[in-house]
């Protein structure tokens, strides 16, 4: 199910995917992801929060992947004050070493203006591969 939501979001089919979703009669974190990542990907920022807080509410943990979805919508929203509670939330499930996890958080810094803290996520990785690399560079120019 997962799969073809992501496939109607990603052909904009926005309508398609929500019903697929809605008619799903066991929600996982995976279609809440799959959800988020479209939404966001359709300029549906505030719909990607709201799928989130339900998912938060439903006790399901989010994942890496959840938590890399999520934060491009803390941007667009310009909403920093969530995005530094998710990036508590990855600290704290040491998931910030994951690549897209840490990257998506230094790229929501940098885009909400904090480089410096861009720049803090940054230096505290343990393994700075070329995505790393290259959202450190990104955000700087």
């Amino acid at each position: 199910m997962s799969a073809l939501i992501d496939v109607y979001l990603k052909c904009k089919d926005v309508e398609m995917a929500r019903n697929v979703y809605n008619q799903s009669t066991k929600v996982d974190v995976v279609m809440c992801t799959a959800m988020i990542s479209g939404y966001v990907l359709n300029g549906m920022n505030s719909d990607a929060l709201e799928i989130f807080r339900w998912l938060l509410q439903e006790k399901i943990k989010p994942n890496a992947v959840t938590l890399a979805s999520v934060l491009p919508a803390c941007v667009n929203l310009a909403t920093l004050k969530l995005g530094k509670e998710l990036h508590g939330t990855i600290i704290k499930n040491r998931l910030v070493d994951r690549c897209y996890v840490g990257s998506a958080a230094i790229d929501m810094y940098a885009k909400c203006g904090r480089l410096d803290l861009a720049h803090q996520v940054f230096r505290r990785l343990s393994d700075r591969d070329s995505a790393f690399w290259n959202s450190m560079i990104t955000s700087c120019s």
